[in-house]
């Protein structure tokens, strides 16, 4: 059975009672523990946990940065965190740097189980084929399917900002494959933040999931990738540009995936190498 990773360096009153009730009803031998965030990190890399209870004030190594650290790395991606802490704010940094979960103490342990229970199921579905042979990126399935899923449940919960930048390379695909040169060298200039996620929708298209986002910021960042994009000379196609369209979550959860591919169309439609949103036509 997968294994839970519970992290807190109050081992006596916190640590220690909470592996025993979580022992009794998802099994002893699958608790796993850790003093202090350097030790999770290695309990990791050895036991591979797909969730993990994670304290936010610890020595050595701050629950924060634990966090940024596995969800900077892809092949971690699989595993459901749930962040714990005693102190008042810090939910804004916590989802942030991509906790699934943030649980202020004293937490309900029903509810606790309930959302281990929920991030056992995730954990699986994550750990499926997640990413872009090609690119390095995640593909398609994984990020309608499991990446967007949580993002949006995060935000209903919570009542925060998140935005999709939807981008294609403005390039007739023609009768042949898409470039994989080209591909790879756009990918490499994706660059985000640790909790943002990217990713390759085929052809020469691309999502960005931008958490904790506001529209306008969104849009910056598109114009942003916009103006980088353009300033790359390829070595096959030369300089290229891109249409880009952007939605946040404020305007319709469930469509907010085809909304940001509508808007980037008509950018496209429009003459490319533009940004578009769903209340404003202008460059």
């Amino acid at each position: 059975m997968a294994k839970i990773l519970i992290v807190d360096d109050n081992e006596k009153e916190i640590r220690r009672p909470l592996a025993r009730q979580l022992g009794r009803e998802f099994g002893v031998t699958n608790i796993i523990e850790a003093g202090d965030g350097q030790s999770a990190l290695a309990l990791v890399e050895r036991e591979h946990p797909s969730v993990i209870l994670l304290d936010v004030m610890m020595p050595v190594l701050d629950g924060i940065s634990v966090c940024r650290r596995i969800r900077s790395q892809p092949r971690l991606t699989g595993i459901y965190i749930i962040m714990l802490t005693g102190r008042e704010g810090g939910l804004v940094e916590g989802l942030d740097v991509g906790a699934d979960v943030y649980l202020r103490k004293p937490y309900s342990i029903d509810e606790l189980a309930a959302y281990i229970r929920k991030g056992l199921v995730l954990s699986k579905e994550r750990s499926l084929p997640a990413m872009d042979p090609v690119t390095g990126l995640f593909n398609q399935r994984f990020f309608k399917e499991s990446l967007l899923v949580c993002e949006l449940a995060r935000a209903v919960r919570y009542e925060i900002n998140f935005s999709i930048i939807r981008f294609c390379l403005d390039i007739e695909p023609g009768d042949f494959e898409p470039d994989d040169e080209l591909l790879r060298g756009v990918s490499d200039i994706l660059s985000f933040r640790d909790s943002d996620r990217v990713a390759y929708f085929g052809g020469y298209d691309f999502v960005v999931m931008l958490p904790s986002t506001p529209p306008t910021n969104a849009r910056m960042i598109a114009k942003r990738l916009q103006k980088r994009i353009s300033e790359i000379e390829f070595q096959k196609f030369g300089k290229i540009t891109a249409s880009f369209g952007v939605a946040s979550f404020d305007i319709a959860e469930d469509l907010l995936l085809q909304i940001a591919e509508d808007v980037m169309n008509e950018a496209q439609l429009d003459g490319g190498d533009r940004v578009r949103w769903p209340d404003d036509t202008r460059n």
